[in-house]
């Protein structure tokens, strides 16, 4: 839950149709959206949606918060407790070296942070840090 009360799935599923309606007016590219109602899928899940789909590529949308330790809390008027951070902003790319076609993976992701940077959007590497439940690999800084 984002810290207006909004699920993650709200942000995605919008983001998805953005992407997915841009996408679609290529007429090269055939988009199909795994999980549009947003039930519980796991991401190997999602993997093998996309597999029986006849999928060449799966982009996988989110929306991460950050480590709990970043986390502050603000009461609500009405007694909940809604959790936030102010301190990174930014957008990060994960690939898989763990699929058929590791090396295409890579390159599309560096391709998305390209994108992404080209539109003056910027990279947070919060992922990165070394404490538990982040410490991922920067692939490359510059593009996220």
């Amino acid at each position: 839950m984002g810290a207006d009360g909004k699920m993650e799935y709200q942000f995605n599923r919008r983001m998805v149709e953005l992407i997915a309606a841009d996408l679609g007016e290529d007429n090269r590219i055939r988009v199909v959206v795994v999980n549009l109602d947003g039930k519980r899928m796991s991401l190997s899940g999602r993997a093998a949606a996309a597999r029986a789909a006849g999928a060449d590529l799966l982009l996988s949308i989110h929306h991460d918060s950050v480590n709990d330790r970043y986390l502050e809390a603000e009461k609500q008027p009405d007694g909940r407790v809604l959790y936030y951070c102010d301190r990174f902003r930014g957008y990060s790319v994960f690939y898989s070296g763990k699929n058929r076609a590791p090396e295409q993976s890579l390159d599309f992701a560096q391709a998305l942070g390209r994108a992404m940077r080209s539109q003056r959007l910027t990279p947070t590497l919060h992922h990165a840090e070394p404490i538990k439940g982040e410490n991922r690999e920067l692939v490359n800084p510059d593009l996220g």
